[in-house]
């Protein structure tokens, strides 16, 4: 499979993600004079990267919001509540399922070091995206 290939296997909502931060590094990337200084295979690995890093942080956000949410009703007196035929109370398993995700997906880039750093970095994307680009076209290890 090419590494365009794999992008149309993923569902359309996530496709749409994918090409939009890959649009959004594209158009930063010519912003800062980097791009011509990049590869195209260095291109797409920032825009992975990228992507890895959103997704993270959405599967963290929302197992924050989730405990939020909990708290909120048990502060109420209120044990859960439902979505769908999910049911969200203290710590159990819909209620922590972003944050079980997030860390398999770190789990499963622990032979890419490069990029496990990138995604766990709590540096702002912009940053961390344009720090990457500068390592890369130098043709430095990422630190």
């Amino acid at each position: 499979m090419t590494e365009s290939d794999w992008t149309e296997s993923l569902p359309r909502t996530l496709k749409m993600r994918f090409d939009g931060i890959g649009t959004y590094v594209t158009a930063l990337l010519e912003e800062s004079g980097l791009q011509e200084r990049l590869s195209a295979s260095n291109v797409k690995k920032i825009q992975l990267s990228a992507f890895l890093k959103l997704l993270d942080e959405f599967l963290r956000d929302g197992t924050e919001a989730a405990i939020h949410a909990v708290d909120a009703f048990a502060s109420l007196d209120i044990s859960g509540f439902r979505i769908g035929a999910q049911e969200f109370e203290g710590r159990n398993q819909s209620v922590m399922r972003g944050a079980k995700l997030s860390e398999a997906l770190r789990r499963a880039l622990a032979d890419n070091e490069a990029v496990r750093h990138f995604v766990e970095t709590d540096r702002p994307l912009r940053e961390a995206i344009l720090s990457l680009a500068r390592t890369l076209s130098n043709d430095r290890r990422v630190d």
